[in-house]
């Protein structure tokens, strides 16, 4: 029963994700970085490990985890497609000026900040992967601090008008390259799904079927590429079943649901956007099981005490929290994040600002501040706040009527 429900769940995503492109006359739209980011780990590896390794956890379980997956995809399409962007968001006027100095700036921060490492570690800059585990704990500031300068650079290159497309496609390939020498997988995948996301909320071109296929299909082979090259004692023939072993999230989330605890009625969230945020110099005293990481301390004692990465319990955490409720307040915040998504993409389309692009990014699932625990809105706003100040030109005149009709498209 558990692989039929992943299955309808996958079908039921692919049909909204169809009716979506069909409905804004494009097959790559804003849904695609989510589709990529979701159909493999969240439907593909899943169907593939309860086929091949059997149950995981109860029927009741795994309905609430993909009801909790696909309802706000259905909730984030409507509020995108049928709610008019916010006027008085899109009638702030803009206009952006040259952003080389400041995407050179982040360039050099960047890799001045991730110098120290590779010296440190200049024996495994071909085999990044061993630098990745080894900056677990100690390097917040040398490794997270230079893989976001990366992505602002990136960002910076790809909104600066004076550059034309050769310089922008060094700029993405130096970044990939670079997010490649931290060793994550991940971070390799955020440059070009950010490069993805510029072409989607900047160009107004109908892209057919057949080339978001051929895009699918590059970025699945691309990240299988990357997979197998910062794995190591695995057999090709066996990379399926570990890749496999990556939809671990969901199973984790399962096991929350069954284990019939009590409710924790927001402490999980509380402690994981009030404590992860304050520094342990300022707390000392700070404990390490705080929100999420009880969880984790809890279920795998072992991989907590090793202080070498926790797994993580998905969706798991707010059920943990809220129950039940997490079904509906997960589809609202779909709602509200299609709703403002529009009104991001208006106001791109328009005025082509990269502090409304770092706030897409967001909503999109494109995380640009890769440390900590909790919900990053906050600091992506700042973030988005603070770019915006340094690369626009106020001007106060309303916007024209009719400039929101290309929200839509």
């Amino acid at each position: 029963m558990k692989f039929y429900i992943v299955l309808m769940a996958f079908i039921l995503s692919m049909s909204i994700y169809c009716f979506f492109s069909i409905k804004t006359k494009s097959w790559l739209n804003i849904l695609t970085p989510q589709f990529l980011l979701a159909m493999p780990t969240i439907y593909l590896f899943e169907m593939i490990h309860l086929y091949y390794d059997g149950d995981s956890g109860s029927d009741f379980g795994y309905l609430v985890v993909y009801l909790i997956y696909t309802l706000p995809t259905l909730t984030f399409a409507i509020g995108y497609m049928y709610i008019t962007p916010i006027n008085s968001l899109t009638n702030i006027r803009c206009k952006t000026v040259n952003t080389s100095a400041l995407a050179i700036g982040f360039l050099i921060a960047g890799v001045l900040l991730y110098l120290p490492v590779m010296k440190q570690f200049a024996g495994d800059l071909f085999n990044p992967r061993a630098i990745y585990i080894a900056t677990r704990s100690g390097f917040g500031i040398s490794y997270y601090g230079s893989i976001m300068a990366c992505y602002l650079f990136c960002i910076l290159a790809l909104f600066n008008a004076s550059w034309g497309w050769k310089r922008k496609a060094a700029a993405v390939l130096f970044s990939v390259v670079f997010a490649y020498l931290h060793g994550s997988k991940g971070q390799i995948m955020t440059v070009l799904f950010i490069g993805m996301l510029y072409y989607i909320s900047t160009s107004m071109e109908r892209v057919k079927f057949w080339i978001v296929a051929l895009v699918v299909a590059l970025f699945g082979t691309f990240g299988v590429m990357a997979f197998y090259s910062m794995v190591s004692g695995v057999e090709l023939g066996d990379l399926l079943l570990v890749m496999a072993g990556y939809s671990d999230y969901t199973r984790n989330a399962v096991m929350l649901i069954d284990s019939s605890r009590d409710l924790e009625w927001g402490r999980i969230f509380f402690e994981d956007n009030i404590f992860s945020r304050i520094p342990r110099a300022l707390y000392p005293d700070k404990p390490k099981d705080f929100g999420s990481f009880a969880l984790a301390l809890q279920y795998f004692p072992d991989s907590f005490y090793r202080d070498a990465g926790v797994p993580s319990f998905g969706v798991g955490v707010m059920y943990a929290d809220f129950g039940l409720l997490a079904v509906p307040v997960c589809a609202l915040t779909g709602f509200i994040g299609g709703l403002f998504t529009r009104t991001i993409m208006a106001r791109l389309r328009m005025y082509a600002n990269p502090g409304d692009f770092i706030l897409l990014c967001f909503l999109s699932g494109i995380i640009l501040i890769p440390i900590g625990s909790g919900n990053l809105l906050p600091e992506h706003i700042v973030l988005a706040l603070l770019v915006y100040s340094v690369s626009h030109r106020s001007q106060l005149r309303a916007a024209p009527s009719g400039v929101h009709a290309v929200a839509g498209s």
